[in-house]
């Protein structure tokens, strides 16, 4: 069977949109699995942190997985 110059590149096209998506989609996971932690475990300096800033900043909700490093940052702050 030979394929034709077109049907190759089509071919081409069709897995590298797939081999896109399939990467867009585990990215997506991965940023979900580290929001988890705190969607779950509710840290108490996040309820000051979003009254003083007005909102969540993503890195903090990302740093909610060490809720002690997250107290000395945001003492820096």
């Amino acid at each position: 069977m030979r394929f034709a110059d077109e049907e190759i590149v089509e071919i081409a096209a069709v897995i590298s949109h797939f081999s896109g998506l399939n990467t867009f989609e585990e990215t997506y996971r991965q940023k979900e699995e580290l929001i988890k932690p705190l969607v779950e475990n509710e840290v108490e300096q996040s309820n000051e942190i979003e009254q003083t800033l007005g909102l969540l900043p993503h890195y903090y909700r990302i740093m909610a997985k060490d809720p002690e490093n997250l107290q000395i940052i945001w003492n820096r702050e």
